[in-house]
């Protein structure tokens, strides 16, 4: 065998056997680019000018200087296995988070929890929906018993190394996952897989979901989330327009929360994306309680509406509702056939849940005004080549009338 080949094949036999020792290693951190892998087995994948590198044609000396390269990554990886732990954080685990499919997006937001040397679970959030953790949002303080099981049953050494495992089998399953950290405090390997197997894993994953406190923990983790719905709803509507003014005036009108209520969704409600909508309701009953509407105009104005629900069981008199049967839907529609668009919302259904009553909110000079006359009007719908409204009431029977908008008394009149 001539020296040029004894020479390639040792190398081979080197690259080979360090990449196989690499398989259990710390992968490098997510903001390496692409020569954090090439360079993790000793090979060049380009030059400085961003060409493929060449050396594997050259000659003898070449070869000679691509295996010592080898070697001293060898060295480097071999410190990996036995990195220097955070003397403040234990390990971390996630909180919360239901899987994607749920009908509600807000339900899969996670937060990570850090247990530390102090006694205490840090909770981390993001500050938007597909954020990043980046933000301590509370802590919590643990148990001294809690404490000492966490101490005794956590190895931060052997879950470094461990294999966790994968039922893949699974088409149902979850991802679990142990986070470890530096001696710089920072994310050092993200431990765990899709439903993983090894004992040990779970004992120690188990160890941590048990200690953590629920009612202090969700209470932090409920009022973060509530903050990334606001901060999400305020930046949705300041794509609505670029006058910052109205898209000041759009947070100064959201931000006041009340006690006992909760943000439950917010979204456009038309298909040409001109009117952006923000509910809140009740935690408790779920009863919606304020809607803030912002109607784009074509000129790119923005105008903001302010609704409350008070509740009056009246028909026609301050937005009627007798019990939790609305579906609360809200629309754009020409209701006064003046070629404007009016805001429609869907308040409540009674007598035998057939009527539906609606609120109207008419454009007249520039801003949208309520109209308690047309919750007169159940079941509603439009006849626009008559310009007469039709309201059908089923009462054992089904009573039939027409109405017409007077626009002398702004109001919605039974056609006799």
């Amino acid at each position: 065998m001539r020296k040029k080949e004894l020479i390639v094949g040792i190398s081979a036999i080197l690259t080979g056997a360090l990449i196989c020792g690499c398989s259990g290693s710390n992968l490098p951190n997510e903001n390496d680019d692409g020569h954090a892998y090439g360079h993790a087995y000793g090979i060049n994948i380009e030059d400085n000018n961003g060409n493929a590198d060449s050396d594997i044609d050259s000659g003898d000396d070449d070869i000679a200087i691509e295996a010592d390269d080898i070697d001293v990554e060898a060295d480097s990886d071999q410190e990996l296995k036995n990195p220097t732990f955070s003397k403040k954080y234990i390990a971390g685990i996630d909180f919360g988070g239901k899987p994607f499919w749920y009908d509600e997006i807000y339900e899969t937001v996670s937060a990570t929890l850090i247990y530390t040397t102090d006694k205490n679970i840090e909770v981390y959030m993001g500050q938007s929906l597909y954020g990043e953790h980046d933000t301590l949002v509370g802590t919590v303080p643990i148990s001294d018993d809690v404490y000492s099981k966490i101490e005794k049953g956590i190895n931060q050494k052997k879950l470094y190394k461990i294999d966790p495992g994968s039922d893949e089998n699974l088409c149902d399953g979850f991802y679990r996952y142990i986070y470890l950290y530096d001696e710089n405090d920072k994310l050092l390997k993200k431990v765990g897989s899709y439903e993983p197997t090894n004992q040990k894993f779970l004992d120690a994953y188990s160890t941590l979901q048990q200690g953590v406190f629920y009612d202090g923990v969700s209470e932090i983790y409920e009022k973060q989330v509530q903050v990334i719905r606001y901060n999400d709803c305020v930046s949705d509507v300041e794509k609505l327009t670029e006058d910052e003014l109205i898209a000041s005036e759009a947070e100064k009108i959201i931000a006041p929360f009340e006690d006992g209520e909760m943000l439950n969704s917010e979204d456009w409600i038309d298909e040409n994306q001109k009117c952006f909508r923000v509910m809140l309701i009740n935690k408790e009953d779920h009863r919606l309680t304020k809607d803030y509407f912002f109607y784009r105009e074509d000129d790119g104005t923005v105008i903001p509406l302010a609704v409350d629900y008070p509740g009056v069981e009246e028909v026609g008199a301050d937005r009627h509702y007798e019990a939790l049967w609305g579906d609360y839907e809200a629309k754009l529609e020409d209701v006064n056939f003046d070629g404007y668009d009016d805001i429609i919302i869907s308040l409540d259904v009674e007598e035998g849940n057939y009527n539906k009553i609606h609120c109207a909110y008419i454009f007249e000079d520039g801003e949208f005004v309520y109209n308690p006359s047309f919750e007169k009007i159940t079941n509603y719908k439009v006849d626009a080549k008559n310009a007469v409204i039709q309201s059908e009431l089923i009462d054992g029977k089904s009573i039939k009338k027409k109405y017409s908008y007077d626009k002398e008394s702004k109001n919605f009149i039974e056609i006799k």
